[in-house]
């Protein structure tokens, strides 16, 4: 190991720096940026065992008090001068405690320095004449802080050394009213303020609004939680046509739970901000066509999560998804007025879509679902693969096991299958075995058709592979009189056994909220009774 970065770390004791040292004999780049406990002997028995090293780095930092909290001494930094000759980066940020004879012996040993950070040291125009003429191959030099250096030194040393770039150099006339430990040097510090800034409330107030002002320049990502202070700000400015200075910039935007989201507020934030990849209106109440109809204009649409937003149409949905082909992600689960028509046109339109929720989409016929979206005859007949990567099939008991491998076969990238409670047996084991070679994660619950042996070859064909809640019949039904038991222990009224129960929990099946259940009852075959049962058991076991 020769590069090191130990980066805010306040426990670096004088013994865990040893055992560093002896542990790594080759470092040539230490960065202990703001990193503290350490003392002047160690920092001796660091440039002396590692006299190759390149890169030092023992920026301080003081906390809103004004406290500075590594403090060296000349003697530890004396060591450097005697021992690192190769040294091309050097930064003693805010050891106000070392002299300025010290820092000059360390740029006279050091000549091949290219980086030098001295903010708020004790130097006057000497140590400026001393880099002029030791220090040949600079490159950086921070004077931030440094009110003791003239204009005329820096000029000098710009004239000899055309290339060198000299930061946060402010010449004072009169000495900055502060000193190193004082609270105002410590804000001053924190809000990056030149020493000659006027110390006024009024200059302050100034100063930090600027500074608001160029760093909201930067901002790509805006995420608000629902009925907020900041989201009712940001709408509000969008809505009345005003531009923050941000918009240009702005390519992610999450406003989850928000109410009412009208398409005029669409329209504003469509207006406003242009370069849009990423959006999340999920829960947002008062979403329309005519909002959908604005989404058109976000060509370059990754992200789009629309889950219980209200209710659309498909001529607004397809509208949106014709435009924005590059969309990778997209939820319209519990949206109301989607049919057939609109998962057509996704599957047709949305080729680098990896990931699709449309749960409780109830005007989606099953016969779409079997012979459409889950290619069973369309893409098939020209092998046609998907680029889908997560597959979520969990208790839809209604679709045939030929059309669930039909459906895998045709997503070989899946990473992420879900088939809890579906009617399958070995055959669609051995079809993830032979056509998901990436897969990952693999739920069966409730797949009490499949047996050991099936997993245990698709697992040895699969090594990465974790199969979740996979259980066959028999311990299924070895579950199911256990929780029989416990509804007797409870009520006291049910046999343990499964014909004394049966009354109970077919009486119980018409309270349950999961509609595909009712599919589920008239399977004959003794696996489907099995997981039917355990559900409405797990049902009255909740209720109790």
């Amino acid at each position: 190991m020769t590069h090191l970065k130990i980066l805010y770390y306040h426990l670096l004791s004088d013994k865990k720096i040893k055992d560093i040292v002896s542990s790594c004999p080759n470092i040539i780049h230490l960065n202990f940026k703001r990193s503290t406990g350490f003392s002047d002997k160690v920092l001796i028995l660091i440039v002396g065992a590692y006299p190759n090293l390149k890169y030092l780095n023992l920026c301080d930092y003081a906390d809103t008090y004004g406290t500075l909290y590594q403090r060296f001494i000349n003697k530890g930094l004396l060591a450097i001068s005697s021992s690192c000759y190769k040294l091309e980066y050097l930064n003693i940020y805010l050891h106000t405690g070392i002299t300025e004879l010290t820092i000059c012996d360390i740029i006279y040993s050091c000549p091949g320095l290219q980086h030098l950070d001295l903010s708020y040291c004790e130097v006057t125009n000497l140590v400026i004449e001393e880099i002029a003429h030791s220090c040949l191959n600079l490159k950086y030099l921070n004077l931030e802080g440094c009110a003791n250096v003239s204009r005329e030194a820096i000029n000098q040393l710009d004239l000899l050394k055309p290339n060198i770039h000299v930061e946060n150099f402010m010449n004072t006339i009169m000495p900055a009213p502060f000193d190193a430990y004082s609270v105002i040097y410590a804000l001053s510090r924190r809000l990056g303020m030149s020493v000659d800034t006027p110390r006024d409330a009024t200059s302050l107030h100034n100063y930090i609004n600027d500074k608001l002002m160029r760093r909201m320049t930067l901002l790509e990502r805006i995420e608000l939680k629902r009925n907020d202070s900041k989201a009712k700000k940001f709408i509000e400015l969008v809505y009345r046509k005003q531009k923050p200075i941000y918009s240009l910039k702005l390519t992610h935007l999450e406003i989850p739970y928000y109410n009412p989201l009208s398409s005029k507020k669409i329209e504003g934030i469509v207006r406003t901000c242009p370069n849009i990849i990423h959006l999340n209106f999920k829960n947002c109440v008062g979403f329309s066509n005519r909002a959908l109809n604005q989404l058109k204009a976000y060509s370059n649409l990754r992200y789009l999560n629309l889950c219980s937003s209200g209710i659309m149409g498909d001529k607004a949905l397809c509208g949106m998804v014709g435009s924005c082909h590059k969309i990778e992600y997209l939820n319209i689960s519990f949206c109301q007025g989607i049919t057939d028509r609109s998962l057509i046109k996704i599957v047709d339109s949305c080729q680098a879509l990896q990931e699709f929720h449309f749960a409780c989409a109830h005007l989606i016929s099953e016969r779409f679902i079997i012979e459409k979206l889950l290619t069973v005859e369309k893409h098939l007949n020209v092998e046609k693969h998907l680029s889908v990567k997560y597959l979520d099939f969990g208790r839809h008991v209604y679709i045939a096991e030929t059309s669930i491998c039909n459906a895998i076969h045709s997503c070989p990238n899946l990473q992420h299958l879900n088939l809890s409670f579906c009617e399958i047996t070995d055959v669609t084991i051995k079809e993830i075995s032979c056509s998901c070679f990436y897969l990952k994660y693999l739920n069966l619950e409730g797949c009490a058709n499949i047996t050991k042996e099936a997993i245990d070859q698709l697992v040895l064909l699969n090594l990465n592979i974790h199969v979740e809640d996979f259980m066959n019949s028999m311990d299924m039904r070895t579950e199911l009189n256990q929780k029989i038991v416990r509804i007797y222990n409870i009520q006291h009224n049910v046999g343990n056994n499964l014909n004394s129960v049966l009354p109970q929990l077919y009486h119980n099946q018409k309270k349950m909220k999961y509609s595909s259940l009712e599919s589920s009852q008239q399977d004959e075959s003794n696996g489907s009774k099995i997981v039917f049962l355990g559900l409405i058991i797990d049902e009255i076991l909740n209720k109790m």
